[in-house]
């Protein structure tokens, strides 16, 4: 359903709860017993505390990475199995259920192999986590077609394949969840040196929407995860981020996780989480300027510039149809400004 507000609301105060509002009680323990999860990039960072929450939750965990040193090139002397091994070896300590992966996210091939190596193992797949990622860092007019495609595999086709492999097993479930993790430089603002990074992920933003629709009929639901840690890419990215406590990726683990629970309602959304704090991202558009068309001229758009670029009112549309709904509605009040 649209969500209409009337102003833009910004800068909007911190708002602190000591024990959460609403819902189920905490003490509530979310469990995972009998469901199976692929995790790309589980070997370090955010990857690891996502398969290893899950895993404590009592699902089954493919934990899949190729042991790549972020910023270096995607060259197999460069990958280290014993990355998500340690993985499995820390799961299978704590009475999990875990084994490795790892074969690179990216082709078509390599996708239905990590699925195969899934169902091998495990007999199933519920759960689906894109969380693989590789960067480069190079100034726009620096970035070679191969750094573009490698940004592309890992981060559009890569998922794009495994959702897609995974898909009629999900259905055959009866449902399943997919998470793509994302990035709010690269679906919400852009960053200086990083263009395939960014790209890739603004691209996995529409396909999580996609997935949702299509998947919305199977029971297969879909979102994205924005989220704010320290890790190996990012320590690459930006050095001076610190060790502080907030900056911890296993803050983001119980997010994820709730997203990919089979209670969760969500689908098609993102979520930004980091530091304690989550909180859905959307697009809004503004009601902006509506002209009849006989009226539509170049010097009317300057005329009416400053309303064209407001921030308010606006609406959230949930889906294109409600987006078509908005148009139309925008359209008949400009054409019969009386109402009747």
């Amino acid at each position: 359903m649209a969500w209409t507000h009337p102003t833009f609301r910004g800068p909007i105060g911190l708002r602190a709860f000591e024990h959460g509002f609403g819902g189920t009680d905490v003490s509530t323990e979310v469990r995972f017993d009998g469901q199976v999860a692929l995790v790309t990039g589980a070997g370090r960072g955010l990857g690891r505390e996502f398969a290893l929450l899950l895993a404590r939750r009592g699902a089954r965990v493919v934990v899949n990475d190729v042991g790549l040193t972020a910023g270096l090139p995607p060259d197999p002397e460069n990958a280290d199995p014993a990355v998500a091994e340690a993985v499995v070896q820390e799961i299978r300590s704590e009475g999990g259920e875990a084994v490795p992966s790892t074969t690179r996210v990216g082709s078509e091939q390599n996708a239905r192999l990590m699925i195969s190596e899934t169902l091998d193992s495990f007999g199933r797949l519920d759960i689906l986590i894109n969380n693989a990622g590789t960067v480069y860092f190079h100034p726009f007019d620096a970035t070679t077609s191969a750094d573009l495609d490698d940004g592309l595999d890992v981060h559009v086709r890569g998922p794009f394949f495994l959702s897609q492999s995974a898909w009629p097993h999900m259905r055959g479930n009866g449902g399943g969840r997919i998470l793509n993790v994302g990035s709010a430089a690269g679906v919400l603002f852009g960053q200086v040196g990083k263009v395939p990074y960014e790209i890739g992920k603004a691209g996995l933003a529409a396909l999580t929407r996609v997935l949702a629709v299509e998947g919305a009929p199977v029971g297969i639901r879909a979102n994205m995860l924005l989220p704010s840690a320290r890790t190996q890419m990012k320590a690459a990215i930006r050095p001076d981020v610190g060790t502080d406590a907030h900056e911890d990726p296993g803050l983001v683990a119980p997010g994820a996780c709730w997203l990919v629970h089979p209670d969760c309602p969500a689908t098609g959304q993102i979520f930004h989480a980091g530091g304690g704090r989550m909180s859905v991202a959307f697009m809004a558009i503004a009601e902006g300027v509506q002209l009849r068309p006989q009226d539509v001229s170049l010097e009317a758009i300057r005329r009416d510039w400053q309303e064209i670029e407001a921030m308010s009112p606006f609406e959230v549309p949930a889906t294109a149809e409600e987006f078509m709904a908005f148009r139309s509605r925008m359209y008949l009040a400009a054409m019969n400004p009386s109402g009747r």
